[in-house]
């Protein structure tokens, strides 16, 4: 029971609100979801059970223009460094690395450059957003959106190498409830 009261100062009694106990669904094994389906039949879900979400990562030969990029993303988030490896590196590698270290399995196509088009984007189930463009300082911005949008379709990924250098966040873990 709880207690209301009336604006004269009279003390209502009302009987307390209850919701219903949700019930624990169990998780599809991850051998019974398709990695890009996630049960929704394709619609830009990945799959809930999978460890790892598979994306197309379509590159450009621009290589000046990608190394640029890399060199943006890199000054904006300086743990990507160690990450994305060294420049003797090719850049379809070094992009390659970076979605790796997101915890994304990556597939690499080299494509010919359209007029117009993203010199590097990434794709998955139906959705392609663009990883770099003319203007290399917007990669950062172009990363940040491919993770949200990859995360809200229900991929896994490890952002550790985002966090800004002396800065320490530690999970809060909430007691687990008596069974």
């Amino acid at each position: 029971m709880s207690d209301s009261f009336r604006p004269g100062g009279d003390r209502i009694r009302s009987p307390r609100r209850r919701s219903a106990p949700v019930p624990e669904l169990p998780l599809p094994e991850a051998s019974a979801v398709k990695v890009g389906d996630g049960g929704s039949g394709g619609k830009g879900k990945v799959g809930a059970g999978s460890a790892q979400t598979l994306i197309t990562l379509r590159v450009g030969s621009g290589v000046v223009r990608l190394s640029a990029a890399i060199s943006a993303l890199i000054a904006v988030y300086p743990r990507l460094a160690p990450v994305v490896g060294s420049a003797e590196l090719l850049p379809v590698e070094r992009l390659k690395k970076l979605m790796q270290g997101f915890g994304l399995r990556v597939r690499a196509e080299q494509r010919d450059p359209a007029v117009g088009a993203a010199a590097a984007e990434v794709a998955w189930c139906d959705q392609v957003l663009p990883l770099i463009t003319d203007d290399a300082d917007a990669t950062p911005a172009y990363l940040v959106d491919i993770l949200a949008s990859l995360s809200a379709s229900g991929a896994n990924l490890s952002l550790e190498a985002l966090r800004p250098v002396g800065i320490h966040i530690r999970a809060h873990r909430y007691p687990e409830a008596a069974a």
